[in-house]
């Protein structure tokens, strides 16, 4: 039988990529800037705030990924070379796509929005050589979306994971002891992380800047009622190590990171099935199917935050060339630009994430961290 649908994980993932819809929006071009005339305190919260959300992807993409390692049997460089491989289709194959509608809106973006430097221009080859490999932050090359730089994080901080997986396989003979020093070097990692890299801004193109909240994410299961407990310990530590280093350098994503954390360690305590149910029993009496709406919001989530760049700039070049300019208008523009992103990335979603998900061995979700 199936496991029930952790509703309270798809009400997360929702919330955040949503945000950071919005805080796209609310940043770039002149549809946000004349918004932020009529709602001063809405726009200004999402512009210096929105984007914390992905803190939140982080740490589920921590917690989902320590979900799916098994330490039954050795980890061998075949099965790290097929995960990886897997990782990269689940997350570049949809990126190539969405990259072809930023392309795509450019062309009246930048006809219309008078040379704007946000807007992309065609890439040559050596820009598209690096899209194509998640390289363009290593090699000082302008992304063409604004979430190009999540999808390479994302890739290298999983790859990561499986590298130091394997790496403990190689001298700890029981499952046991493979899970116990995987442990050992998660939480060493993210003390380099965030006692360290994650200090230093200029360094946020590197997966061990990013390391302290995905690995808050890996040890969250460590509240579990059925946690082991070299598991609870590693939890336990890597929460002072967090504390420790919001005490050196105060850093509010790393504080968030640390409440997320402690969200999903409260969500397994009980709290998850609390929601999940309230949530059914309120869907059960309403006339419009909320769990399903909840779960195809989720499901999407990821193209959503793959296409919404798209729609942005769309949204903005005809908001210049038709329009008046004024507040009212951007006002039903903004809203009409997050809407409008929905339907597409369902689209995108079903086009391309699905059917990757329908084969053998495409069982991880991106987005979720």
């Amino acid at each position: 039988m199936a496991a029930e649908r952790l509703l309270w994980v798809d009400a997360i993932r929702v919330a955040a990529a949503q945000t950071i819809v919005l805080h796209h929006l609310s940043i770039y071009g002149p549809v946000g800037d004349t918004l932020r005339t009529l709602l001063p305190g809405l726009i200004g919260w999402l512009d210096d705030h929105g984007r914390l959300a992905v803190q939140v992807f982080l740490v589920m993409g921590g917690w989902l990924c320590f979900r799916s390692l098994n330490w039954a049997e050795p980890l061998g460089l075949r099965r790290v070379g097929r995960s990886i491989a897997r990782r990269w289709a689940r997350l570049f194959l949809p990126f190539y796509a969405a990259l072809g509608l930023v392309l795509l809106a450019s062309v009246p973006g930048q006809a219309w929005l008078g040379g704007a430097a946000w807007v992309p221009g065609l890439p040559d080859l050596k820009t598209t050589l690096a899209h194509l490999f998640g390289l363009f932050d290593y090699l000082g090359i302008e992304a063409l979306s604004a979430g190009a730089w999540y999808v390479a994080i994302d890739f290298q901080l999983h790859a990561i994971t499986l590298a130091l997986a394997w790496l403990v396989s190689r001298f700890a003979s029981d499952a046991r002891g493979r899970r116990t020093w995987f442990l050992v070097a998660v939480v060493g990692l993210a003390a380099t992380s965030l006692l360290w890299v994650n200090r230093f801004p200029n360094l946020d193109f590197q997966p061990v800047y990013f390391f302290g909240s995905f690995a808050l994410g890996m040890v969250a299961g460590g509240f579990s009622e059925q946690a082991s407990p070299d598991y609870r310990l590693a939890a336990l530590v890597l929460i002072a190590l967090t504390a420790i280093a919001l005490l050196v350098d105060w850093r509010i994503r790393i504080a968030l990171a640390l409440a997320v954390m402690l969200a999903i360690a409260a969500a397994l305590r009980g709290l998850g099935a609390a929601f999940d149910s309230a949530f059914r029993a309120y869907a059960s009496v309403t006339p419009r199917p909320a769990e399903r709406w909840l779960i195809f919001l989720s499901d999407s989530a990821y193209a959503l935050f793959l296409v919404h760049f798209a729609v942005c700039i769309v949204a903005n070049a005809v908001f210049v060339r038709f329009t008046d300019g004024g507040p009212i208008t951007a006002a039903i523009f903004f809203v009409a630009a997050w809407l409008c992103s929905l339907p597409i990335a369902a689209a995108l979603h079903r086009a391309v994430e699905r059917p990757l998900s329908m084969r053998r061995g495409f069982d991880e979700r991106p987005g979720a961290g």
